[in-house]
């Protein structure tokens, strides 16, 4: 099914949202719902994948996420944080998809929240079959994510102009 804008769900947020990372608090500006996830927009331009429960990921899926980015102001995303609910997939495709747009994706940070041992194992399997030359790591919960990607982001973009 494609991406069509008159039937996601934008909902904006009231400025009372926010998500606590440990130290600080980072608020959700834009939320999407679509068929097969719910992506979240903050404030410090982190863009929040929420797979839904029985989903398969695949390339179809990807592109429709792409365009809400792109429909969101976020047509480069640089700091990707992704979760799931229960149940989820991935086809062998997809996997090889995200590989080859990896190269139009420089810079770009992904963190995975993986808090049971079947959601570390799909997720450590892209880190060993495909080892991305973005940074890329998995976390047990959303709090580590977050504060990973907001404190990660500094120091990787300050060594991104070093070597420039």
């Amino acid at each position: 099914m494609q991406y069509n804008p008159s039937v996601a769900v934008l909902i904006k947020i009231p400025n009372k949202t926010n998500i606590n990372s440990g130290k600080k608090s980072v608020m959700i500006v834009n939320l999407v719902e679509l068929e097969k996830a719910i992506v979240e927009f903050y404030e410090n331009g982190i863009v929040h994948v929420i797979y839904k429960e029985g989903v398969t990921i695949d390339t179809d899926l990807h592109r429709e996420l792409k365009q809400v980015y792109a429909d969101n102001g976020h047509e480069q995303v640089t700091k990707l944080l992704i979760s799931s609910q229960d149940f989820i997939s991935a086809e062998k495709i997809f996997w090889d998809y995200c590989k080859k747009s990896e190269r139009f994706a420089k810079g770009q940070m992904v963190a995975v929240v993986a808090p049971t041992l079947a959601k570390r194992l799909l997720a450590s399997n892209y880190l060993l079959i495909y080892k991305p030359s973005n940074p890329y790591r998995i976390f047990e919960n959303h709090h580590q994510a977050v504060s990973w990607l907001t404190s990660a982001t500094s120091i990787f973009m300050f060594a991104q102009n070093s070597i420039n």
